[in-house]
């Protein structure tokens, strides 16, 4: 549990949060569904339905990747927001560092997790970031941060957590390896990320400008991984992290990539071999996605962070991220009732 009066013993915990809207971004790329990982397979069904399907092959599978029905939230009510009989899409997204997918989930924390959610109509794309220091009740452990729920078991545990909190159902889950940063980066060129707080790594290495820089696999990884030399930590790493996906997001689907076979598919490939999901996705969900979604104004894909009440300890002096009842609730009442728009403001 977090102690009473919350201490602040750094100069950054001392910083309040960043309202969840302040550093929204909307990006000029299309997200055709659950993350970077089916973006990838959207940018291939360019070049036909086989060669998504060879590509789906890659993912690696995870048999049982929810937790018991019982313990779940029942299905968005389906007739106050279906439309033309489908119901908003949620995925669970989780950015895992050092994992790769011959090693098991268990023991290795997830470092990034958002929460993406298509609407009904296939017209508006949300992701919305959970920072890893979140202090949340995690079934069957007590409370710990969001991050540790991965580390405790897999993704049955990592959704139970997310469903917990938000109270809205989880449809698909995958999980990326941000190692797999280097080698998506470097498929594509590199990326350009435009930066408002320049800064040295904490290892020394790899030093950013304000402004744009021009990145490869392994500065990208550097800066998604990067919390210690930012002016709110966590929070501003969440925020680089949004800045990497939506960077790889521009590239992946720029002309120039959609308009050589090779770079598409060399790609979606690389960030296959990246990638564990539930065994759901299969080349008919994306196909079918993506015939939804055309036609999809690039403008309403919204980055947006989880309302925090600020910084605190927990008992055992862990710094935190303590969460905004609140606010919390606001963000589960537009999920649940497919008003996402509502929570922008």
């Amino acid at each position: 549990m977090v102690t009473d009066g919350p201490t602040r013993p750094s100069e950054q915990d001392r910083r309040a949060p960043r309202s969840s809207t302040r550093r929204r971004r909307t990006v000029v790329a299309l997200l055709a569904s659950l993350g970077v990982v089916l973006l990838a397979l959207t940018a291939a069904l360019v070049y036909g339905y086989q060669t998504v399907t060879d590509i789906a092959d890659n993912f690696e599978k995870v048999p049982d990747a929810f937790p018991d029905e019982a313990s779940r939230p029942t299905v968005d009510p389906g007739e106050s927001i279906a439309v033309d009989g489908r119901t908003p899409l949620t995925v669970l997204l989780l950015g895992s560092d050092g994992l790769t997918t011959s090693q098991s989930q268990r023991g290795q924390r997830s470092d990034a997790t958002m929460v993406v959610r298509i609407s009904a109509e296939r017209d508006r794309v949300d992701v919305v970031s959970i920072p890893r220091d979140t202090w949340v009740p995690i079934p069957g452990r007590g409370e710990a941060k969001i991050n540790a729920a991965y580390s405790f078991g897999g993704f049955p545990l990592a959704v139970s957590t997310v469903e917990d909190l938000l109270g809205v159902r989880i449809d698909h889950v995958a999980s990326i390896d941000m190692g797999g940063l280097i080698d998506m980066t470097d498929a594509l060129g590199g990326i350009d990320v435009k930066l408002d707080e320049g800064f040295t790594s904490s290892s020394g290495t790899y030093t950013f400008t304000e402004g744009v820089n021009h990145l490869n696999g392994k500065e990208a990884l550097a800066l998604a991984r990067e919390r210690k030399q930012l002016a709110e930590g966590d929070l501003s790493r969440v925020e680089n992290q949004q800045l990497v996906l939506q960077a790889l997001l521009v590239e992946a689907l720029s002309r120039d990539t959609l308009t050589d076979p090779r770079s598409a598919v060399d790609f979606a490939s690389t960030t296959a071999g990246y990638t564990r999901v539930d065994d759901g996705v299969t080349a008919d969900l994306i196909r079918d996605l993506a015939w939804q979604m055309r036609g999809f104004d690039m403008s309403e894909l919204h980055f947006h962070t989880m309302g925090l009440a600020g910084f605190g300890r927990s008992a055992d002096g862990q710094s935190i991220l303590v969460t905004d009842p609140a606010a919390t609730e606001r963000l589960a009442a537009a999920l649940r009732t497919d008003t996402m728009e509502t929570y922008v403001e």
